[in-house]
């Protein structure tokens, strides 16, 4: 996949030949917007697992979008408490902990707030944030420091570990979220990726294109998402996979195949494909990195760094040194 974002007029044509938009939404203000409610037909029965009352219960909120992204009023009504506690327990975590450094940089408010670092014992070292404000202890153990400042205190390197996680959890969760979200038509080409993401283990091939993700310089607001659901046009004149989950949280932006072995055939061929970035309006510019991602491992991944350079317009130092 192509992550170059300099043409977007270029990539804007590709996507509406290709794709038709079917599914949109933006939480912007969560004091002011309403709640979306996703509803299926009645009797009520849930989507992923098909069974309704009174084998299941829905009596827990479902976040159609995990809750710790910033997620407030995008709910599903046909996600049972059983599915819901099973993806909270075992995918969603992994993608907690594999996104939980650049949710604290991006100042993603979760159910228990903006995510915070620290190292090991009382004076180890820890970064917080409220706000637009970031606050850096430096602890009393200098080469336990995942960070490095310059003489001014302004410029900031990170190098951030990730908590273990395993990869393909992670691409269950994004696949999750487009599931969730997709009309009951589209819904219905898709039950092999169901079959495929409800599976306990992590076995199983499905037929993927590349993933990416942006990181740029200016994150959105604190409360804010955008997600959009992308499916291939019948009458697509590009050789192109068949559907995509585009998600803008924070200071990355994700795009995200979603696998769909019904409709994937022409992908699984052998001769390349060229897919262009899709044209996020702030990812033409300010771009701190871009790259393709490879969700598809099955082992735990641990000590995964993240390196991200900050500059902060203004720093206070204080008195005991311990906040670069």
């Amino acid at each position: 996949m192509c992550t170059e974002t300099e043409n977007s007029s270029e990539a804007a044509a590709f996507y509406v030949r290709n794709y038709r938009l079917r599914f949109t939404f933006k939480q912007a203000d969560v004091s002011k917007q309403p709640k979306r409610i996703l509803r299926g037909p009645e009797p009520r029965r849930c989507r992923f697992c098909g069974r309704g009352a009174p084998e299941v219960t829905f009596r827990d909120v479902a976040h159609a979008v995990p809750e710790l992204i910033g997620n407030r009023r995008l709910i599903s009504e046909y996600e049972c408490d059983t599915c819901n506690r099973f993806f909270g327990s075992g995918i969603e975590n992994h993608f907690g902990n594999w996104s939980k450094p650049l949710r604290l940089l991006g100042g993603r408010r979760g159910k228990n707030g903006i995510p915070t670092l620290k190292g090991s014992g009382p004076s180890g070292w820890r970064i917080e944030r409220t706000g637009n404000r970031f606050e850096i202890i430096a602890g009393a153990n200098e080469e336990d420091r995942p960070f490095t400042a310059s003489e001014d205190h302004r410029v900031i390197n990170l190098a951030l570990t990730r908590d273990p996680y395993e990869p393909v959890a992670v691409l269950k969760t994004f696949v999750k979220m487009a599931l969730s979200v997709m009309p009951d038509d589209e819904f219905a080409n898709f039950g092999e990726t169901r079959d495929w993401l409800m599976d306990a283990g992590t076995g199983g091939q499905l037929i993927q294109a590349p993933c990416a993700e942006w990181l740029v310089a200016t994150s959105t607001p604190a409360d804010s998402f955008t997600l959009h659901l992308l499916t291939r046009r019948p009458d697509a004149p590009d050789r192109v996979p068949y559907a995509f989950l585009m998600l803008s949280c924070g200071i990355q932006r994700f795009q995200v195949n979603i696998p769909c072995p019904a409709h994937d055939d022409l992908v699984a061929a052998e001769a390349p494909i060229r897919l262009l970035a899709f044209p996020w309006p702030d990812a033409t510019e300010d771009v701190l990195h871009a790259a393709e991602m490879d969700l598809s491992g099955t082992e735990l991944v641990t000590g995964e760094t993240i390196s991200v350079t900050y500059r902060f317009e203004t720093v206070e130092v204080r008195e005991n040194g311990q906040n670069p």
